[in-house]
């Protein structure tokens, strides 16, 4: 087991979640940029018109 200071002892499966939900959360964040634009308008990907 790993010890966190001053915290409650971590086990090997629950750092092992943390690490999957947050590379989830990262490639979420990514694709999102990629949607969105990164902040910059015109890197967006066009909205379908109908």
């Amino acid at each position: 087991m790993l010890k966190q200071e001053g915290g409650p002892a971590v086990t090997q499966q629950q750092e092992q979640n943390s690490i999957r939900k947050l590379k989830e959360k990262q490639a979420k964040d990514e694709q999102n940029r990629k949607r969105q634009g990164d902040g910059h308008p015109d890197k967006s990907l066009p909205n379908n018109r109908h």
